[in-house]
């Protein structure tokens, strides 16, 4: 089982954010949130987890970044990495103590992914907002876990 230890947004912004994603002619096949630490394994305790889940961060979005890759192409909304974003990623990993499969530290580049798409789909930038790629929102701290499922044809 992967475990996801994430960044969720309120309502209003995560509807600003799946109508930005339409408005690229993606449709979002997630819930929109920022990963703080993804690992295998069993989800921890609520014990343990108590003093980091529905914990608060402010954040800001600081832009629209394309990363090419294997064929496909990903569209992020890029976040600031701030000193409490690194902290809080810490705290996580003293309280799971098992190896993380993301990134974490100086490595670590926050970010929402929109789309991870063939390099052959048009996207169409022109008429985005550029208000909500610079915007500031506070996050809530939640974890969430689901079935790795390779897909063959």
């Amino acid at each position: 089982m992967i475990i996801n230890i994430a960044i969720f947004f309120d309502k209003e912004t995560e509807r600003e954010i799946v109508s930005y994603s339409n408005k690229l002619g993606i449709k979002l096949k997630f819930r929109p949130h920022i990963t703080l630490v993804k690992f295998e394994g069993e989800e921890p305790s609520k014990e343990l987890m108590k003093k980091i889940i529905d914990r608060k961060i402010k954040l800001t979005f600081a832009g629209l970044t394309i990363v090419p890759s294997h064929n496909r192409v990903w569209i992020e909304i890029s976040v600031l990495k701030s000193k409490e974003l690194i902290e809080l990623q810490k705290e996580i990993l003293d309280v799971v103590k098992i190896k993380p499969r993301n990134e974490i530290g100086d490595n670590y580049r926050p970010h929402i992914t929109l789309a991870n798409i063939n390099e052959n789909k048009n996207i169409n930038i022109s008429k985005l907002d550029i208000n909500l790629l610079k915007k500031e929102v506070t996050g809530k701290v939640d974890c969430y876990s689901y079935e790795f499922k390779i897909h063959t044809k």
